[in-house]
């Protein structure tokens, strides 16, 4: 058989013209005479297109996917068979239920299909098994086996677990407790703490309240707040689980997995930091992202001078979870960073695979895992939330820097009109000086009546010089990053995903 030698425009109003129709008609004819079938497969969708193929094929490639379903797969080829054409069956790059389906209708064809749109996917990202099974009896291969299941014979496949404390989505929304501490306790230590008008961290009144002999478990209730906060002011945690469980959902992954990525990542930094690391996702046993191949990043480890405790650490049960230390692992090519806090047993890692949690407080809380930032680091390739995600942070970045040049600004201006002042003070006195009795100037010096008022003048302009210098190379500096983040930005809103 001959597959589709024409254009699949072959029907549409910009296809081939009269003359080249009939050369097509011509094609068909002189392969039948050396025993080889045309047949039609991208010029044919649905049953409405067999009658217009006719003179052009000896058959027609049926696909679930374009003929609308099994319904519509039986309807083109009743077409097919009224118009003399052989039924051929065949299957986009799909699941193994969808090429069950088309299994079912072999017997229906001339002589078979080819089925193997299943085979060209990962095991792990079929949802379903069985339907059929490929067999050979003797010489004879690639024989379709029915199964004896009812329906199309297919079963869902188990559902992976997604975290190892938390089964699916639908348990967040009833939780009442993690690591039996109460949800409205998590949110009121995860919330940012405040500044007092002088400056000192205002606590609760649970951590004030504290007897003197309990001193240290406010010690580590304390130590489990943070600056930034686990969570943004308004934040729900459970809103926060939801999102991120819906997002790895949608990327057909689990928080075992990535924690799992993540885990394997900084083991790979023995030491303050690992250069050149080259990292493949689908190393990983059982990994779904496979086919991407070796990533080159560079790890970072940062010992921290106190110690993070827990959100989730139950304190009545004298837990402490705690770490001082934090990992970065950035993609060379994408230019693109996670953040880790903790380390392989203690941190953030550990709190991905019990609970999904990656963090809440948007852009303001460098320490959020976003799954999606993780997924383009661990692949080499941009996704839209990932790309969106970095774009707000470069931007927030460029905000805060331009702030800093205005600073720069002001700073340079007084520093420079305090040079000037301070060297038409010194001119000034200097002609002053002249004038006067060096004499008694000298005497009322040494004895201790008068500062000499050349060296205050002096030193001033020296720390004011100083001063401005900084001012300078502070404000290139920050010019410098202002346009390293332009062009960085620039190239994150062009990028075609």
């Amino acid at each position: 058989m001959l597959e589709q030698p024409f254009p699949a425009s072959m029907l549409k109003e910009d296809g081939p013209g009269p003359a080249e129709l009939e050369a097509w008609k011509e094609v068909k004819a002189v392969y039948a005479k050396l025993g080889i079938l045309v047949y039609a497969d991208e010029s044919v969708c649905d049953y409405q297109d067999v009658p217009k193929l006719l003179p052009f094929v000896h058959g027609i490639n049926i696909k679930l996917e374009k003929a609308g379903g099994i319904r519509g797969a039986l309807r083109t080829v009743h077409a097919g068979t009224e118009c003399g054409l052989k039924i051929w069956f065949g299957q986009m790059v799909s699941s193994a239920l969808n090429a069950a389906n088309a299994a079912h209708l072999l017997p229906l064809a001339t002589y078979a299909g080819d089925l193997d749109g299943a085979l060209l996917m990962t095991d792990t990202s079929q949802r379903f098994a069985g339907g059929f099974e490929w067999t050979r009896s003797g010489s004879q291969v690639g024989l379709v086996q029915l199964g004896g299941a009812p329906g199309i014979g297919v079963s869902r496949k188990p559902t992976p677990r997604m975290s190892r404390d938390i089964a699916d989505i639908t348990d967040i929304v009833p939780l009442q407790q993690l690591n039996g501490v109460p949800i409205a306790e998590l949110e009121r230590r995860a919330r940012p703490l405040r500044r007092a008008p002088a400056g000192d961290w205002q606590y609760d009144p649970e951590e004030i309240a504290r007897t003197p002999d309990e001193d240290e478990y406010v010690e580590v209730l304390r130590g489990v707040r943070s600056i930034v906060g686990w969570l943004a002011a308004e934040e729900r945690l459970k809103d926060v689980l939801l999102r991120d469980w819906a997002a790895v959902g949608q990327l057909g992954l689990t928080h075992l997995e990535l924690a799992a990525h993540l885990r394997k990542l900084v083991l790979l930094c023995a030491d303050r930091a690992a250069y050149g690391v080259q990292y493949d996702a689908g190393s990983l046993p059982d990994s779904r992202l496979v086919g991407f191949g070796p990533q080159t990043v560079d790890i970072r480890r940062l010992v921290t001078r106190g110690f993070q405790h827990s959100l989730f650490s139950n304190l009545d049960q004298g837990e402490e979870d705690a770490w001082c230390d934090e990992y970065a692992v950035r993609h060379r090519d994408l230019e693109l960073e996670v953040r880790l806090a903790g380390n392989p047993e203690h941190g953030i890692i550990p709190l991905i695979e019990r609970y999904g949690f990656y963090e809440g407080g948007g852009l303001q809380n460098d320490l959020r895992v976003d799954p999606h930032v993780v997924v383009a680091v661990l692949t080499g390739r941009w996704n839209e939330p990932a790309r969106r995600r970095e774009v707000d942070h470069v931007g927030a970045r460029l905000a805060a820097l331009r702030g800093q040049q205005a600073n720069h600004d002001a700073s340079l201006v007084r520093h420079r009109d305090a040079v000037a002042s301070l060297t038409k003070q010194l001119q000034d006195l200097s002609t002053s000086q002249v004038r006067s009795s060096p004499e008694t100037k000298h005497a009322a010096y040494l004895a201790g009546e008068v500062d000499d008022p050349t060296e205050i003048l002096r030193a001033e302009l020296e720390q004011e010089e100083g001063e401005l210098l900084f001012a300078k190379s502070s404000l290139k500096e920050t010019a410098g990053e202002i346009r390293t983040l332009e062009s960085r930005l620039d190239a994150l809103r062009s990028l075609t995903l």
